[in-house]
């Protein structure tokens, strides 16, 4: 997994991160898992926030300057 710069974990209780790779100025609050699905795992782009509680599974490709709102799921 590829990890940019500026990485801020906000109460990071609950966090799983698993994916392709995650760009630069990445933000995330607690219970966000970014996961596997049918063996594949998500690409984040720059300057993403994932508030509390959202899920990002699979081959989801996330693009540059992305606010994903709290509970939101992506498969």
């Amino acid at each position: 997994m590829n990890i940019g710069h500026d990485i801020q974990m906000e109460h990071a209780f609950n966090t799983f991160l698993n994916a392709k790779s995650i760009g630069d100025h990445f933000r995330c609050f607690h219970n966000v898992t970014l996961g596997q699905k049918n063996g594949k795992t998500p690409t984040i782009g720059n300057n993403v926030v994932v508030s509390c509680g959202a899920s990002i599974l699979g081959d989801c490709i996330i693009g540059d300057n992305v606010i994903i709102g709290a509970g939101c799921v992506s498969r």
